[in-house]
C-alpha cells in the first residue's frame, strides 16, 4: 500500500532543473492572476466596469472594489479598446510582473492609480478565439 502511495506522489512531481514542479491537471495552467472579473458590456457597449473582485487576490489587497471603472492600464487609456477580450488581454501578464491600473473609484469617485503584482494561480485554459 505505501508503495502505491509513493508512486502516486512521484507521478505528480515533474523534475525541472534544480527544483520540482507540480504537474497541472488537464485543462489548467499556471498563469498570472489579478483577481478581477469584468462586467458584460452595458447597453452603450462599455465593458470596463469591475463586476467582482476575488477576496484572496492582489486586486482585493490593493483596495479595488466592485463597480470601479478601469480608465487606464500601464499608462494607456482603455477608451480605445473595442471589447472585453481586448481589455482582458491587456490585463494579463506573467506571475510576478506588475500592472499599473488607473481606476475611477466607485466609492469615492476619485481617480486612483494602483500598481499591482500578479500572483501565480492555477486557472482554466481559455479556448482560442
Amino acid at each position: 500500500m505505501s508503495r502505491l502511495l509513493l508512486f502516486s506522489v512521484a507521478a505528480i512531481l515533474v523534475p525541472s532543473g534544480s527544483f520540482s514542479q507540480i504537474a497541472t491537471p488537464s485543462g489548467y495552467q499556471l498563469r498570472g492572476f489579478l483577481g478581477v472579473a469584468l462586467s458584460e458590456p452595458d447597453p452603450g457597449g462599455d465593458f470596463r466596469i469591475i463586476r467582482a473582485v476575488d477576496s484572496d487576490s492582489p486586486a482585493c489587497r490593493a483596495g479595488i472594489t466592485r463597480g470601479d471603472y478601469i480608465v487606464g492600464v500601464d499608462g494607456r487609456s482603455t477608451a480605445g479598446l473595442k471589447s472585453k477580450d481586448e481589455l482582458l488581454n491587456v490585463l494579463r501578464g506573467d506571475p510576478g510582473t506588475t500592472v499599473r491600473l488607473e481606476l475611477l473609484s466607485a466609492s469615492t469617485s476619485r481617480l486612483d492609480t494602483l500598481i499591482i503584482t500578479r500572483v501565480e494561480r492555477l486557472l482554466p485554459i481559455e479556448p482560442s478565439r
